[in-house]
């Protein structure tokens, strides 16, 4: 499949519109998290430095998770400026909201005790230097909680948007290639779990409303006509239809990785 390069400021307009109702349709990620939840509940963390969420969105993981770190500041970063504005108005407490990239973080290193990338990696084009990045975030023995999609997620759409030529716009990789990448940045995995399920919806038009209610049309590329999408819809079908309705793949692994006293590249 043809991949395409990531607009920066279509995936954060994309997100920041359906930021208000992101929770509604947000069933996979939410799953996530609680998974998320369950693998540090029994953990310490320290409470002398702040958290930070890369990616937050209105704020998912503070809303779910942050319940361990009661009372240490999180700081929230993302690009999508209505999504920020989502969120501190849906807060309760007062909240450190940053309109910034990923990629170009401007940020001191050393400042936090857990960073935070929970659905976000997939929009990244340098993923690697994104976690070399957390790394740097990260105080000695900090903390990096995520949850990634990997690369048979979505695999329906995907191979749909293969078949008529069509590019793809986000970056899925194999768990093998994360684990990679975060033992290259001088993160120790501790645990993880991988997920996999199929959600089941009346139409392919349902299943791509719940892609689009998340702000996820950004993933879909240029957008097409409306006649194309119902041929789309009407391919997606005939080629995946089941007995329960028609599927739509999520494949993610969750985890938790610890800074290396020393940084070393593999």
């Amino acid at each position: 499949m043809i991949t395409a390069s990531l607009d920066k400021k279509k995936i954060a307009r994309s997100f920041g519109l359906k930021a208000r109702n992101y929770c509604a349709y947000s069933d996979f990620q939410i799953k996530s998290l609680e998974i998320l939840h369950g693998l540090i509940k029994d953990m310490r963390f320290s409470h002398s430095h702040p958290w930070i969420d890369l990616g937050s969105g209105p704020g998912l993981f503070r809303a779910k998770v942050q319940s361990i770190a009661s009372g240490v500041d999180c700081v929230c970063l993302d690009l999508a400026f209505d999504a920020l504005c989502v969120l501190k108005k849906q807060a309760t407490g007062t909240v450190a909201a940053v309109q910034a990239d990923i990629e170009n973080l401007p940020l001191k290193t050393e400042r936090f005790a857990v960073a935070v990338m929970a659905s976000t990696l997939q929009w990244i084009t340098d993923q690697a230097g994104a976690i070399r990045a957390v790394h740097g975030l990260l105080v000695p023995r900090g903390h990096f909680l995520f949850a990634v999609f990997l690369e048979d997620a979505f695999t329906e759409i995907n191979t749909l948007r293969a078949r008529w030529g069509l590019s793809q716009t986000i970056r899925l990789i194999s768990k093998e290639m994360l684990d990679t990448m975060i033992a290259s940045a001088g993160l120790r995995i501790l645990n993880s779990q991988e997920v996999r399920e199929k959600e089941y919806y009346p139409s392919a038009w349902d299943a791509l409303k719940k892609i689009s209610g998340i702000g996820g049309c950004a993933c879909l590329g240029p957008r097409m006509p409306r006649r194309k999408v119902f041929d789309f819809c009407r391919e997606y079908e005939q080629s995946f239809r089941a007995e329960k309705g028609v599927p739509l793949t999520y494949h993610a692994v969750i985890g938790v990785a610890r800074k290396n006293a020393k940084k070393c590249f593999l």
